[in-house]
């Protein structure tokens, strides 16, 4: 693996943060020395999901639980100072008890923090409509969290669990309370420059995957931002984190979000979401669903161009959203 030190491509500074999340099997010994010499590496995630050989199968994931163990003794040994680790629950070909060995074998290495993700499969993969399918991932989860509760580590609502209150997993809200920016490297990354720009990538993963391997670049496109656009978008992410911090957002933006929103703002309170606790806003919405639909109430006319652009076509009046968002994010929280 041949990498250049970040320095030299990137002006970035030396308090920066560089994340990278991978997938075991792809990581060698000789990639993530590189990553923490070249690179600067400070967090590592590594997706063990699930180690039972028939979810692997069915997933085509390759993964073993010694390898594992070893790529976090040698990122140790390499003085990386967050590690993180994620297990799926509800993974086709999953079982209990095949989730709690999982569960307990990522305790025993001892992470930064373990996050329990629910398995959210995107297009053209389905969950099937089983009944029995989502109750087993709901199973799995319940006691995730009690096995992790009884481990001291702190459920941070809907970000992983955590041995620290003020755990890395919060970085992007991190991100807005630095002023930073975001830069994400490969296929299906995204970036954003706070304040000015939002990266993604034009294409879908597969088109993206088949650029590559025809050793043609990735490519990216830049969405002109401006602090309207990046006030709806704190907004937004304060819904999703059930939460929001005045001090934080009038330092931002010299206002207050009702006053940034004036509609969104009256909608939800007139629906019992928002509730104000001093200097900290809350806001109660009971499931993902809740989230996905609410949040658009936020979304800038600029963003709401581009959602129209590029979804209205598929739009269908009749059909129930809020079914399909609980279907696939169900106990997601």
């Amino acid at each position: 693996m041949s990498c250049a030190p970040r320095s030299s491509a990137l002006d970035a500074a030396s308090s920066a943060q560089v994340t990278v999340e991978t997938n075991p099997d792809s990581l060698t010994g000789e990639r993530l020395e590189a990553l923490v010499r070249y690179a600067g590496l400070s967090r590592l995630t590594i997706g063990i999901q699930s180690l039972e050989p028939e979810a692997q199968r069915r997933a085509q994931r390759f993964n073993e639980p010694e390898r594992i163990r070893r790529l976090v003794q040698h990122a140790r040994q390499l003085g990386v100072p967050q590690l993180h680790l994620d297990v799926m629950a509800g993974m086709d070909g999953q079982t209990l008890e095949g989730f709690q060995r999982d569960v307990e074998f990522a305790l025993s290495l001892a992470p930064t923090s373990l996050h329990l993700s629910t398995f959210r499969p995107v297009h053209p993969v389905h969950l099937r409509a089983d009944p029995e399918q989502i109750l087993l991932r709901r199973l799995m989860l319940e006691w995730g969290r009690r096995r992790l509760a009884e481990q001291g580590l702190a459920s941070t609502g809907p970000l992983p669990a955590s041995a620290e209150a003020t755990d890395v997993n919060q970085q992007l809200d991190g991100f807005h309370q630095a002023d930073a920016s975001l830069l994400g490297v490969g296929v299906s990354a995204f970036s954003h420059a706070y304040g000015s720009s939002f990266y993604e990538q034009p294409y879908d993963l597969q088109p993206s995957l088949l650029r590559l391997r025809r050793g043609q670049p990735a490519l990216y496109r830049g969405l002109l931002s401006n602090e309207q656009e990046e006030l709806h978008r704190l907004l937004v992410h304060g819904l999703f984190n059930r939460r929001l911090s005045l001090p934080h957002f009038r330092r931002l933006f010299r206002r207050e979000p009702w006053d940034a929103a004036p509609d969104a703002w009256q909608k939800l309170t007139e629906l019992g979401v928002v509730e104000r606790a001093g200097e900290l806003v809350r806001f109660r919405l009971p499931s993902y669903a809740d989230v996905a639909i609410l949040r658009g109430l936020f979304y800038s006319p600029e963003v709401r161009a581009r959602v129209r652009a590029r979804w209205a076509g598929s739009y269908r009046r009749h059909d129930d959203y809020r079914a399909r968002v609980d279907a696939l994010a169900a106990d997601s929280e």
